[in-house]
């Protein structure tokens, strides 16, 4: 994965990249046809990224087939957690767990 962060949190985004040697990130400003190329050469050249890769791909699964993220959004649409406030802020969001929690009533 090749990352160039612009703005917000896509430097946080691009630092995890490195840091769980998923990819390698770049500076969109000064990056070229030539630097972008010896970039993509380094991560197929180095089997450690394709072995960090597979471990993340490995632990996406299970946390898909482990349906937690389903869970936390049932539990709060049932009133069993609270709805992060952050989601409460938006009147399209609110509308639509509003929705939600009416069709999931019925």
């Amino acid at each position: 994965m090749l990352v160039f962060p612009v703005r917000g949190d896509q430097m946080g985004n691009a630092a995890r990249v490195v840091f769980h040697r998923l990819g390698l990130a770049g500076n969109i400003k000064t990056a070229s046809a030539g630097s972008i190329g010896s970039m993509m050469d380094k991560i197929k050249q180095d089997s450690g990224f394709r072995s960090s890769v597979d471990a993340m791909r490995k632990v996406f699964i299970r946390v898909e087939r482990e349906e937690r993220g389903v869970r936390i959004i049932e539990d709060c649409l049932a009133g069993k957690l609270p709805i992060p406030s952050v989601m409460t802020r938006s009147p399209r969001i609110v509308a639509a767990l509003d929705a939600l929690v009416t069709r999931t009533q019925s």
